[in-house]
């Protein structure tokens, strides 16, 4: 059985709240086309069994805060009503307010319990924070206790720290975000700390394959056991 582990799906109500917005090409590059029925056509043309969807970057982050706890409320119950509709085929990851922990715990809870859905996604940062930062520290411990599933997804890197002149951030950023994610957490002992977070890190753990006979060197710890018991995704890293 085949099961796409990064697929995003683009809502209506989210297409409509970044065209108000005026966010148009996040990272550099522009917004697909999605339908429900076109993710379907893709799967059986590849062969697919099931797609874990969630919302891509940017999240709900380019609204003020309070707008973003709304829409994440509003895009988590169209994940549940797409997994309802086609139970065999998707399962969902809620999207969360990250600049509100407090309010992002509480949707954890909805959004398990309430919306049924299969765990969470969260950006690799949020105002240049990363998720071993001790600002995370509510929502890590919810994470942990409900042994919640956890795809991180990268973003755009904070203002004025991309170099000029390269490649879009999807291109090139992306796997060095996912790379200060793992770093973040390795440095901070999250890893260690919320040992029962089931972790997906995106496109093969970003740079976190050639770096890490170094982090064993450096690092207090070994960190392979703990790397050993994450997942990794293979989107943007599909080649023999």
């Amino acid at each position: 059985m085949r099961v796409d582990a990064h697929a995003h799906v683009l809502p209506a109500r989210y297409r409509a709240a970044l065209r108000a917005a005026g966010v148009r090409a996040p990272g550099g590059l522009p917004f697909p086309r999605w339908s429900e029925r076109a993710a379907l056509g893709f799967m059986r043309r590849y062969g697919i069994r099931a797609q874990v969807v969630s919302i891509s970057d940017p999240g709900v982050e380019f609204l003020p805060v309070g707008e973003s706890v709304a829409l994440a409320q509003r895009l988590n119950e169209d994940l549940g009503d797409l997994v309802r509709r086609s139970p065999d085929r998707f399962a969902a990851l809620a999207v969360l307010p990250l600049r509100d922990m407090e309010a992002s715990v509480r949707e954890v809870g909805r959004a398990l319990d309430d919306l049924g859905l299969d765990g969470v996604s969260i950006l690799s940062n949020v105002e240049g924070r990363y998720p071993g930062d001790p600002g995370f520290r509510l929502l890590l411990e919810e994470l942990d206790r409900r042994s919640a599933y956890v795809f991180v997804h990268p973003t755009v890197t904070p203002p004025g720290q991309t170099p000029r002149g390269v490649l879009p951030a999807p291109i090139v950023e992306f796997p060095c975000e996912t790379t200060r994610v793992v770093l973040s957490l390795l440095r901070s002992g999250a890893l260690e700390a919320y040992p029962r977070i089931r972790w997906q890190f995106a496109h093969a753990g970003g740079l976190v394959p050639a770096l890490v006979d170094r982090l064993r060197r450096d690092l207090p710890t070994d960190p392979r056991p703990w790397l050993g018991r994450a997942r990794y995704d293979t989107a943007l890293s599909a080649t023999p």
